[in-house]
């Protein structure tokens, strides 16, 4: 996955502790520090808390792009 598309975190909701990339390049911020790959999380373009993609085949590549809040 590529950094391109990956939001700032001064656009981050306050309760955003991490931010990670899912399998189909949707970037999602996420209420835990240690959220996994079937938390539900909170879309960085929508602006809700949906559930995300959770095929077990992108899970290596979410846990490459996690990123806690600095």
């Amino acid at each position: 996955m590529s950094d391109l598309n990956k939001p700032d975190w001064k656009y981050a909701p306050p309760r955003a502790k991490a931010v990670a990339c899912d399998g189909d390049g949707v970037w999602f911020w996420y209420a835990s520090k240690n959220p996994t790959p079937t938390d539900v999380g909170f879309d960085s373009d929508c602006d809700l808390w949906v559930a995300r993609d959770s095929g077990h085949d992108h899970v290596e590549k979410w846990r490459e792009t996690l990123e806690r809040r600095p």
